[in-house]
């Protein structure tokens, strides 16, 4: 990997709240999410951003859909994914990188729902 480190924290309180996230990642950078689930039950944490990337997981079950991958983690549990993200990609129109936005959902729970963002900057982060 090599590139710059990003962590996003999750939290899995409840099926009714759906996932906390806190923190963010960008292009092409290596990237940590910890999922933290503290409710009674276990819980799945599925995206199609894992379909096609290598992740290495500590402290939870991967299982294969047809369509994406989920990693599943037991009530109590800490759950960790390793992984780097794709580089940027580009409007065929305007050549501008755009910011991507991926759903989260529990394969389990269907009401449990979240969202990354892997956030594309321009200039120096901050404004620059």
């Amino acid at each position: 990997m090599g590139a710059p480190l990003s962590k996003v924290e999750i939290t899995i309180h409840d099926r009714q709240h759906g996932y906390e996230t806190v923190g963010l990642t960008m292009p092409s950078h290596d990237t940590v999410i910890v999922v933290r689930n503290q409710d009674t039950v276990t819980h799945g944490f599925a995206s199609n951003l894992f379909k096609d990337i290598e992740v290495r997981m500590e402290g939870g079950t991967e299982v294969k859909g047809k369509r994406f991958r989920s990693f599943h983690v037991d009530p109590g549990k800490t759950m960790t994914l390793h992984f780097e993200t794709a580089p940027s990609k580009f409007d065929p129109v305007t050549g501008v990188a755009e910011s991507l936005r991926y759903a989260l959902w529990c394969d389990i729970h269907p009401e449990v729902k979240g969202e990354l963002y892997i956030i594309e900057t321009k200039g120096e982060i901050g404004g620059g």
